[in-house]
């Protein structure tokens, strides 16, 4: 999820703790790809 300019005030940080929370979960496995606006995939382990 790459910080796009529509972007309401102070919405990158919610972006940010959510990226931080999933990637934190031990019953996730997650990967980033830097595409278009960013996409984050998760699985359940």
């Amino acid at each position: 999820m790459l910080p796009q300019e529509n972007w309401p005030e102070g919405h990158n940080i919610k972006a940010d703790n959510l990226v931080q929370y999933l990637e934190n979960r031990e019953d996730f496995n997650c990967v980033k790809l830097n595409w278009s606006t960013g996409i984050i995939i998760c699985t359940k382990k």
